[in-house]
């Protein structure tokens, strides 16, 4: 079974919403000792879901919404706890600025950023093209559905998202070249794979990092926030 790494934070977060405190490898499971995750997406883990699974709490308690109580002498930094910030992103379904901000051009380019970042995180053989696929095809549709027929270049369509999002923040001719060589990455990388796939060559998960990272920084300057 494959599982998302958005759908294990939303459990994990679910979880510790309802305990007011809960150890770190009591929540994600061994490999012989089922934890409260599987129970609560009602699955059994495999080596690799169970390292998602913990790739997925360490990222929650980095962005600090699950932070270490420090109330156990023995184990102090695996009892953890939910932060107002997690439960305030639970609430939200897990969405942060950049999702709320598609979601108000269409609800279908949240998911299509959702199946770039879960394709990525992936070890399946064809997760990686999956991932690229994705960002480019984010991009395109963002494009497409975000700005009005009268912008005829990309360039334009960029320009009128951020100053539409960006409210009365000036968007700088810095900000439209770091967006535009961004793009670029993300065109270069695609181009690459329609040659990989006419001669049937792998595409590794490492080679489709650049791409993805050029995406999320196009839609970090777009959606950005003061």
């Amino acid at each position: 079974m494959t599982i998302a790494k958005h759908d294990l934070k939303k459990a994990l977060l679910e979880i510790l919403s309802k305990e007011r405190q809960a150890n770190k490898f009591n929540v994600i499971g061994r490999q012989y000792q089922e934890g409260a995750l599987e129970y609560q997406l009602r699955t059994k883990f495999d080596s690799d879901d169970r390292a998602l699974a913990a790739q997925a709490f360490e990222e929650l308690r980095r962005d600090g919404y699950l932070q270490a109580t420090y109330r156990d002498t023995a184990d102090p930094e695996n009892w953890v706890e939910i932060t107002s910030s997690g439960k305030d992103f639970l609430g939200r379904d897990l969405k942060d600025r950049i999702d709320i901000g598609l979601e108000t051009i269409s609800p279908h380019l949240v998911e299509l950023r959702q199946g770039m970042r879960d394709a990525v995180d992936r070890t399946s053989p064809d997760a990686a093209r999956q991932a690229a696929h994705s960002a480019r095809e984010l991009v395109t549709q963002l494009l497409k559905e975000g700005a009005p027929p009268e912008c005829d270049t990309r360039k334009q369509r960029f320009r009128f998202l951020m100053e539409k999002n960006r409210g009365s923040e000036a968007v700088s001719k810095g900000d439209l070249e770091v967006i535009e060589a961004n793009y670029k990455v993300v065109e270069a990388e695609y181009n690459k794979l329609l040659g990989s796939s006419h001669s049937r060559q792998s595409v590794l998960r490492e080679e489709v990092f650049p791409s993805v990272a050029a995406v999320e920084r196009i839609l970090s300057l777009i959606f950005r926030t003061k």
